[in-house]
């Protein structure tokens, strides 16, 4: 059996993820039009956006502090960021599930990576590429307009957050699987973690002092598109760093809570 070094786990990952992915497209690609379609839903249902976005602040009196070509940046970057989840780990809540109801979960034990690592890369879902796309766009458009008032600073720190929004949607379903393991069935678990997060879909002077200050801490939504969207913009203050360390702590928790919970997994029927 093929032995994992804990040196290689990363490269072994990604190269997993790739593999995985491949065989997905060649399953789906069985099936060109229905594969073709769903991307062009997926880029059409995406475009939507903007023009909610439009909508929501020509009606009413706009965000606080947030004139409208700042709003088009955040609601692209938003974009982008949901599109580079959903390809990422888009499929992982699916796959857990079957494997849970078909009792097929004790085979993954047996492989020579470790199951979170195979839960984890087996998430690509390309119906994501057309969010990414309109959100790409979208950025583009919005720096043309705007430009990017912080500079080559505020790149660096728009990456940085942007990897911390994906790390924190490895800590979710992390913690689905967890759920999904210990209960088999965790009912509508995936919908109330999605309305949840969806509190990191706005921008942060909507909410009172108080949701504000737990959003940037100890739930820390803001890291969603908030501040990497505000790195674009100008500084960024130390609340920034502040969510950035709750979102690794929170992807520590959820490792561990996992870890703790595959030493006393007894089959689904145990």
């Amino acid at each position: 059996m093929k032995k994992i070094h804990n040196l290689s786990l990363p490269a072994e990952a990604v190269s997993l993820f790739f593999f995985n992915s491949k065989m997905l497209l060649v399953r789906m690609m069985q099936y060109r039009f229905n594969f073709i379609m769903g991307l062009l839903v997926a880029f059409g249902f995406s475009a939507l956006g903007p023009l909610a976005q439009f909508l929501l602040y020509s009606n009413s009196n706009g965000y606080p502090g947030w004139n409208w070509d700042q709003i088009l940046l955040f609601q692209a970057v938003l974009l982008l960021v949901n599109g580079l989840t959903d390809i990422l780990f888009g499929s992982v809540r699916g796959t857990i599930d079957n494997l849970m109801e078909r009792g097929e979960f004790d085979r993954m034990l047996l492989r020579p990576y470790p199951p979170l690592m195979m839960l984890l890369t087996s998430g690509f879902k390309p119906y994501g590429l057309g969010t990414v796309v309109v959100g790409t766009a979208g950025m583009l458009w919005s720096v043309i307009r705007i430009g990017v008032p912080a500079g080559l600073t505020g790149f660096v720190f728009f990456f940085i957050f942007l990897l911390a929004r994906i790390l924190l949607q490895a800590g979710v379903h992390i913690l689905y699987c967890f759920f999904t393991v210990r209960w088999i069935y965790p009912m509508r678990l995936g919908e109330i973690t999605d309305k949840i997060l969806a509190y990191g879909n706005y921008p942060m002077e909507i909410y009172p002092i108080v949701l504000r200050t737990l959003f940037t801490t100890a739930l820390p939504f803001a890291i969603a598109c908030y501040w990497p969207a505000k790195a674009l913009l100008g500084p960024v203050s130390w609340t920034a760093f502040t969510a950035l360390g709750g979102t690794i702590l929170f992807v520590l928790v959820t490792v561990l809570l996992w870890n703790h919970q595959l030493k006393s997994y007894v089959s689904g029927g145990g």
